[in-house]
């Protein structure tokens, strides 16, 4: 199925609705339990969007980056062609690879 933009946006705005239905139901019970036990959900999750909701309102029911904010270490260029030499010359994986970085 091609790419079509409009079935994203209606995922998203129906995952932001059914949070929404979530903290609804939460605000209403004021039970985290009875909400998890309802909607199949955990605990931390509730509190989760909960938090958010109170935070930033209905847009900080959109769901956020993964990806790390700051990357704490850097790889060097030297150790990178390392790398690239140890993936491409003799067809390492990712843990062999980190394995002959700490052996040097």
């Amino acid at each position: 199925m091609p790419f079509n933009r409009f079935n994203v946006l209606r995922t998203i705005i129906d995952e932001i609705k059914t949070r929404l239905n979530w903290i609804n139901i939460y605000l209403e019970l004021y039970n985290a339990g009875v909400v998890c036990r309802k909607c199949g959900i955990s605990r931390p999750t509730v509190r989760k969007w909960f938090n958010r909701y109170k935070e930033l309102g209905v847009e900080g029911l959109n769901e956020h980056s993964r990806r790390p904010k700051k990357i704490k270490t850097k790889v060097t260029a030297e150790d990178e062609q390392r790398i690239i030499a140890l993936r491409d010359n003799r067809k390492l994986e990712h843990r062999s690879i980190a394995r002959e970085m700490k052996r040097l």
